[in-house]
């Protein structure tokens, strides 16, 4: 489910900003959920003339370069993806975006070098709690700028919730209540106070004249145990 409203991250757009005018590589992480992906569409929206090239999908080399080519990877080869990609690359871009990316290695990371070569600078978007999550990526990190994105402090854990009440015309009798179970219950995690707010609506979490936030939480665990 997309975000459909664009709350705080004035930090994080200001230093990502300043690495994109010096044209850094930049690698860009946090943990599920946090609003990586919002930040870089909300970039791509400010530079929509900008012609930027983005994968949303670039768990690997071969679903990245069917993302960039917008081609299906079910029909074409690896050799014929390069050589597509090769050509494209002509185009001059200022930054190509790879959104989702999981492990690097050596054949994903000799495609980063060639980009490294062709002075094309990419911005990578990958999940991790910590630094040390960020292994997968190699060497990449090396050759690039990190930017973490973390959850959301209270203030603006507050301005989300209040946007979905709105949105969702949920019946919420003590706002500051609501709110700050919903901070507690979540950490300020975008995806999950929107997820908690959701499932305000349904009225089985209503229970002895009030909402119980605790059981709504419950399900949407079971929720993400059964999507892995």
């Amino acid at each position: 489910m997309e975000q459909p409203i664009f709350i705080g991250r004035k930090n994080e757009l200001k230093q990502i900003n300043r690495l994109m005018q010096r044209r850094r590589n930049i690698i860009i992480w946090g943990s599920k959920g946090v609003g990586k992906t919002t930040i870089i569409r909300k970039l791509l929206t400010d530079r929509e003339g900008a012609s930027i090239p983005y994968a949303s999908d670039s768990h690997t080399l071969k679903a990245a370069l069917g993302g960039l080519l917008q081609r299906d990877v079910q029909l074409h080869n690896m050799l014929t993806l390069r050589k597509q990609f090769y050509k494209f690359l002509q185009g001059k871009f200022p930054y190509i975006v790879f959104d989702h990316v999981g492990s690097v290695g050596p054949r994903y990371f000799s495609f980063f070098e060639y980009l490294l070569t062709q002075d094309v600078p990419f911005i990578v978007l990958s999940r991790g709690a910590t630094r040390e999550d960020l292994h997968p990526l190699g060497f990449l990190p090396l050759y690039a700028n990190l930017v973490e994105v973390s959850n959301f402090k209270k203030c603006d854990s507050d301005c989300l919730v209040s946007y979905y009440v709105r949105m969702l015309k949920l019946t919420v009798k003590k706002m500051k209540e609501f709110t700050d179970e919903v901070f507690r219950l979540s950490l300020g995690n975008p995806e999950i106070i929107q997820r908690l707010c959701y499932l305000s609506k349904d009225v089985k979490y209503f229970q002895n004249g009030g909402l119980n936030l605790g059981l709504a939480d419950l399900d949407r665990r079971i929720e993400e145990v059964i999507a892995k």
